[in-house]
């Protein structure tokens, strides 16, 4: 309750000040529900995990521009399950026994949460303020809670899928030369508070205090060329460093994108070095080629190929972490609809068809994946890069081939502002996924969604 009257008091303060000065306000939002289904995702028919659940997202954006130069931002974020009021519920002990009738998925008392569902609440999801040409330099200068997305997102995203949607507490200036950009930021992603919570003596007190969590790094954007091609090159640098673990992983990378008569192209690579632990070296490198044709005809019709690559670790015993990680990004958009793989010990290579008939309201398209492991005694890594989503057997399996996937996407415009989409996707496990998780049957996911943007 004290988090949302905060939210509300930010919101308030910011159209109080429009009244002693003239502020230009501007006022947006969405509202979005998706009924969700998973099935079969340890790939074992006999074993019943099958989930469905209601999610909604509302989003209220409050942008006032104090002058030419100054602007504020505020975000209002609420998340829940229909049929839920849980905030958070890990196990069946764990809901809000005043909650009412919609203590947990079905409504009764003790029941865990839907693993299809976002934490439920709301939040303040953004509040920045802006100031441009800073100090009288070609430097925007923005701090706050904002969202930082750079490229395909691939790294760095506000994952939007997700009906919790990520923004970061962040420093970043930008840079701006002629069509060039060049952002500096630096986000704190946990605080630590050394607190002596077991009444340690201070010298072993200073050797059990934790250490914060940073994100940082540079992105620069440099336009290429003029018509009728339009490339861009991107070079960037990132330091992810979480202190109590030792980790310390430097990304380096870049990636080109651009098109010319119907044809669109990416290509990104990526090197990482640095420390994953105290006394292990991380050496790890990630690709992603991508490519197509667009057919400017009665239906326009684009045809795609994509290629993706992430290292594996190969002997996790020889003092070097060469699985390609990086938990910051927007996955769903890649790897497969059904989000069985994260950009690391992975090798896949994707088809897509993308067509509107008759120029019309819909949108089609259609997926296919084929997917292997980079290396076959390495994790399977879920889409946030951090686990195994099917857990190795006794007997780990040699074999790399994961399986293949088909999306199918229909997308509906009913308006500028109000768009319909579903999809529906079959996952057929390849020999490494059987023999990891002891199951041999298809996994399915599909979904409804309405979006209402104003």
């Amino acid at each position: 309750m004290l988090r949302r009257s905060m939210v509300l008091a930010c919101v308030v303060a910011i159209a109080a000040s429009s009244q002693a000065v003239a502020v230009e306000m501007d006022f947006s939002g969405m509202i979005r529900f998706r009924p969700e289904f998973r099935n079969n995702d340890d790939f074992n028919s006999n074993a019943d995990d099958y989930v469905d659940a209601v999610s909604q997202r509302m989003l209220l954006n409050l942008k006032a521009t104090i002058d030419p130069k100054l602007e504020v931002g505020v975000g209002l974020q609420d998340t829940r399950v229909w049929g839920q009021t849980c905030n958070a519920c890990t196990s069946v002990n764990d809901y809000d026994p005043d909650g009412g009738p919609g203590d947990a998925m079905g409504g009764e008392t003790g029941v865990a949460r839907n693993p299809l569902a976002s934490d439920s609440g709301t939040d303040l999801y953004e509040l920045w303020f802006l100031a441009k040409d800073f100090a009288g330099l070609p430097m925007n200068l923005k701090m706050g809670r904002q969202q930082l997305a750079y490229g395909d997102q691939r790294l760095i995203g506000n994952l939007g899928w997700k009906d919790q949607a990520r923004t970061f507490d962040a420093f970043k200036t930008e840079w701006l030369v002629g069509d060039h950009k060049i952002d500096l930021f630096w986000s704190k992603i946990n605080e630590t508070e050394e607190v002596n919570l077991r009444g340690l003596t201070p010298k072993d007190f200073q050797t059990s205090k934790k250490k914060d969590e940073n994100l940082y790094g540079v992105y620069a954007v440099f336009a290429l060329g003029g018509d009728p091609w339009k490339n861009a090159l991107d070079l960037y640098y990132l330091g992810w460093e979480e202190g109590n673990t030792e980790l310390n992983v430097q990304t380096y990378g870049f990636r080109l994108n651009g098109g010319v008569a119907g044809i669109d192209y990416t290509g990104e690579f990526v090197w990482q070095g640095g420390d994953w632990a105290k006394g292990v070296a991380q050496e790890a490198n990630a690709l992603a080629v991508k490519a197509g044709y667009t057919i400017a005809s009665f239906w326009k019709t684009r045809i795609g190929a994509e290629y993706d690559f992430g290292s594996g670790d190969d002997d996790p015993a020889n003092g070097a972490h060469k699985t390609f990680v990086f938990p910051f990004h927007t996955n769903h958009a890649f790897y497969g609809l059904q989000d069985f793989f994260s950009w690391g010990n992975m090798r896949a290579i994707g088809a897509s068809l993308k067509t509107v008939p008759v120029d019309g309201p819909v949108t089609v398209q259609v997926d296919y994946w084929k997917f292997e492991l980079a290396e076959a005694h390495d994790q399977w890594l879920t889409v946030v890069g951090t686990a195994p989503r099917v857990h190795v057997n006794a007997n780990p399996s040699d074999s790399t081939d994961a399986g293949q996937e088909w999306d199918l996407t229909v997308t509906y415009g009913y308006s500028p502002n109000l768009k319909l989409s579903g999809g529906y996707s079959l996952f057929f496990p390849g020999t490494a996924a059987k023999e990891r998780s002891g199951g041999s049957d298809n996994a399915e996911w599909g979904y409804l969604m309405t979006l209402l943007t104003f």
